[in-house]
């Protein structure tokens, strides 16, 4: 006679139990689900993978945190000293020691005070959420913060508008010489024509060439061939636009025209309601080749796959 085992979710294994808390809040982990049972108290003990979110924790839940996770199983943290969260980063200070992040990859900062004297040696990707004026001379005072030459991934989330062209295009020249080790960056813009103009101007057109993947909220088809035509160091480029469809079109017949042979592009579109309504997820991926003209000569000829 065949006995069968009723399965549950208290059964699984314990690596695929740690693969569901990747898609969990830490609070729920910390706070809800170690205390179900022995088990999972026991399992969340080991779990070493988790990204914390200080932004809408109080004061006492900051505190319950550290007590309950070891800092070497964080990956990824948000900290934040905005109206709702005054002091946080301090407070967050006093209650870890940094040189235990040995496992911290990511970093957002919101509102940080850039002159507080503290280190994050081993992150490698980091967010700056700039919703207010642009600090002078960020990229002197990130320093103190991260290990610039330890970053590879930059992301830049402009959510107000701050600075002109000339003056931002200083300041990232500085930050990009100090992280000579960024390959990606990302520029979002928060639906601010502006900003999406500025940066383009300041950022985008002026690219160093260790970066080599690029980000960024680029409405205009000509605005992405400039952008492609001068910086052809770049490996892959994302375009975030209203009509990815349009420019995945556009694009790839100029490419074509202009001889440059495209690997393969993606586009991830959303119906919108209005044609003016800007969805960040609507975009197209491109990875690039090298020009045509540049490629060794050989039997085979060259394919351009479209995914969609």
């Amino acid at each position: 006679m065949t006995v069968l085992r009723k399965s549950s979710f208290e059964t699984l294994p314990v690596e695929i139990v740690h693969r569901i808390f990747d898609y969990l809040p830490t609070e729920t982990i910390v706070s809800s689900i170690r205390y179900v049972c022995k088990r999972f108290y026991s399992i969340i003990s080991g779990y070493n993978n988790y990204e914390v979110d200080f932004r809408y924790m109080s004061r006492s839940d900051l505190c319950s945190m550290a007590r309950i996770i070891d800092p070497k199983n964080i990956i990824s943290v948000t900290l934040s000293d905005e109206i709702q969260t005054p002091g946080q980063i301090r407070l967050f200070l006093t209650h870890f020691q940094i040189d235990q992040f040995i496992r911290l990859r990511s970093l957002t900062l919101v509102k940080a005070n850039a002159t507080m004297p503290y280190v994050f040696p081993n992150v490698t990707e980091l967010k700056i959420v700039i919703n207010e004026k642009w600090s002078a001379s960020l990229g002197k005072h990130l320093y103190k913060i991260v290990t610039l030459w330890n970053l590879g991934t930059l992301w830049l989330d402009f959510q107000c508008e701050c600075m002109s062209t000339v003056n931002l295009s200083v300041e990232m020249n500085t930050l990009l010489k100090l992280a000579s080790n960024i390959r990606s960056l990302r520029i979002s813009c928060n639906k601010s024509e502006r900003m999406k103009m500025v940066t383009f101007n300041a950022i985008c057109l002026t690219l160093p060439h260790h970066i080599k993947r690029l980000d960024a909220d680029i409405m205009h088809v000509a605005d992405a061939k400039t952008l492609l035509e001068q910086a052809q160091h770049l490996k892959s480029v994302t375009f975030r636009t209203i009509d990815p469809w349009y420019f995945a079109h556009e694009i790839d017949l100029w490419l074509w025209q202009m001889k440059r042979n495209t690997v393969v592009y993606q586009v991830d579109a959303i119906r919108l309601r209005r044609y003016d309504d800007f969805e960040s997820n609507n975009a197209i991926h491109l990875w690039l080749g090298k020009d045509v003209n540049q490629q060794s000569s050989s039997s085979h000829s060259h394919k351009r796959i479209k995914l969609c």
